[in-house]
């Protein structure tokens, strides 16, 4: 995989190397599924810090959570779990991440929103409606 720095394409490898923060912005499909786990973590800058806004899916939770214990991670953001995709309503109350923020401070999850503001919402649903318009 290549990722672009300074206008210049770069080897995946050596971004996540190079990186104190690595943000994951990528759809979600079952061919990216863990798409971050223990290899990408241990390329990754110690004291790095990592954040996840895209889908929970794409992030091996317990290799994330081996990375943070262990101190590779300086910190991690969330504001995505594995399995919100399909979220029934509840938080799953045997989640690893969620108990480990609990206590400690190097994790922050947050809710999911960025897109239920007021604004998003009404771009989006411009967005959608010329979209449609524009197929019939």
């Amino acid at each position: 995989m290549i990722a672009i720095k300074n206008k210049h394409a770069v080897d995946f490898s050596f971004l996540l190397n190079a990186s104190d923060y690595v943000v994951l912005l990528i759809n979600y499909d079952e061919t990216n599924k863990n798409f971050i786990g223990s290899t990408a973590f241990n390329k990754m800058k110690k004291n790095a810090y990592f954040i996840n806004t895209s889908r929970g899916e794409l992030v091996n939770e317990e290799d994330l959570l081996r990375a943070l214990i262990s101190g590779k991670l300086k910190g991690a953001a969330l504001d995505v779990l594995n399995g919100d995709s399909a979220w029934a309503g509840e938080v799953d109350g045997d989640n690893k991440l969620i108990e480990y923020a609990s206590i400690h401070s190097n994790l922050i999850i947050t809710p999911h929103m960025g897109g239920y503001g007021k604004d998003s919402i009404g771009r989006t649903r411009q967005f959608l409606t010329e979209k449609l318009l524009s197929k019939i």
